[in-house]
């Protein structure tokens, strides 16, 4: 069954994309955001993200230069802006750039975040970047000094990530480019937040925007600040903790294309006790490093997927049943509705965030914790096995 009129409702929220009326819809149409994991190989241990721990259930690999651009002209019609990673660092796949060279000449802005300390860049691979055509990068740093940053992005390299972002931002003025716009991301937490005003100053320094965001502790108090209960009295806008600087030159390297999607809004019902849901499989589409289809961003595992655009058209894909269960789940979320979709009988992390992780992730997280934590202090960590691994 393909989607239809949906009844009215509260707004489930506002996802950054495409937000479609389903009452002013006979169909929902295809979107003009995508998201393609280029690769899921990450060289960090991140403590909350399912690569990071080594999660099972999805399959490791790189997205071929063959099979982005068979993905590429299948979107191309549709695309005004494209995410360029997920659970993977970008940069692992030696193709990504030409990759986003593809997109950005088909005038697609295109963004990724990256860790950028995987490997320390050359001044020919910066200048291969900014010639890309690449939109915007924004730098996964959160902290000031390797001691905060190593608690979250562990086995992460703060002097080599900050060396990349400054040299980027050298190499773009050099070349008199506008683009991409560069920013360094800091995701506030327990262990960094007293190096707010240090990061600001580095920033500055470097000549790059910085952003504070708070990261998403999913229920570990022990990662909260003091900037997370700000934010539950109303005193903390992230909006507010954006800091840009003057950029110089031009367009040279990329001309976006005029979006042609409208974007109206999305209202669903929710039931009561239900703070919020997910709206991503309305508004863009997902695709994995093997041209496989995911529902939303925040899907982990092979069980999630709903299409494939390697042997696939993205008609069959968006309108095809598998989409369409999951968002008639999603239209009523919170109990449930026998829908058999990838959304309902999945656990997903918006599902793990209310009704609790599985075991085997929460113990898996804790080991890496004693692990990290027992090496910090030069002693072995009991159960740890081989900590080179964790």
């Amino acid at each position: 069954m393909n989607d239809g009129p949906a009844q009215s409702g509260k707004v489930l929220q506002h996802f950054p994309g495409r937000i479609i009326d389903l009452k002013a819809q006979p169909s929902i149409p295809i979107p003009s955001e995508f998201l393609i994991e280029t690769g899921n190989f990450c060289n960090l241990r991140c403590p909350f993200c399912p690569t990071g721990v080594g999660r099972a259930g999805m399959e490791l690999g790189l997205m071929s230069l063959d099979a982005f651009k068979t993905v590429l002209t299948k979107i191309e019609p549709y695309a005004y802006y494209l995410e360029m990673m997920n659970w993977g660092e970008p940069f692992i796949n030696r193709c990504f750039v030409e990759m986003v060279a593809l997109a950005a000449g088909k005038g697609i802005r295109t963004n990724v975040d990256s860790n950028l300390s995987a490997r320390e860049f050359t001044e020919d691979e910066a200048e291969r970047i900014v010639r890309s055509g690449l939109w915007r990068i924004r730098g996964s740093i959160d902290g000031a000094t390797q001691e905060s940053y190593a608690h979250y992005r562990r086995r992460g390299k703060f002097d080599r990530a900050l060396r990349n972002l400054a040299l980027l931002r050298r190499v773009r003025e050099q070349l008199e480019s506008s683009t991409p716009i560069i920013e360094w991301q800091f995701l506030i937490n327990a262990r960094n937040y007293q190096e707010i005003e240090m990061a600001k100053a580095m920033a500055v320094e470097r000549g790059v925007d910085l952003s504070f965001k708070l990261m998403d502790t999913w229920g570990e108090d022990d990662w909260r600040s003091p900037f997370h209960e700000m934010a539950e009295r109303g005193e903390f806008n992230e909006t507010e903790w954006s800091f840009s600087l003057p950029r110089s030159g031009t367009d040279q390297f990329f001309t976006p294309k005029q979006r042609t999607a409208q974007a109206d809004t999305f209202m669903p019902e929710l039931p009561a006790g239900v703070p919020s849901g997910c709206a991503q499989p309305f508004n863009r589409m997902v695709i994995n490093w093997n041209g496989k289809v995911l529902p939303c961003c925040m899907c982990y595992g092979d069980n999630f997927y709903v299409g494939d655009l390697l042997t696939q058209s993205i008609e069959e894909v968006w309108y095809g049943p598998e989409l369409s269960k999951s968002r008639r789940f999603l239209k009523h979320y919170g109990p449930q509705q026998q829908t058999r979709s990838v959304c309902e009988t999945g656990a997903c992390a918006l599902s793990s965030k209310y009704l609790g992780e599985p075991d085997d992730d929460v113990e898996r997280r804790n080991r890496s914790v004693r692990i990290f934590r027992a090496t910090a202090q030069g002693k072995p960590a009991a159960g740890s096995g081989d900590q080179s691994s964790a």
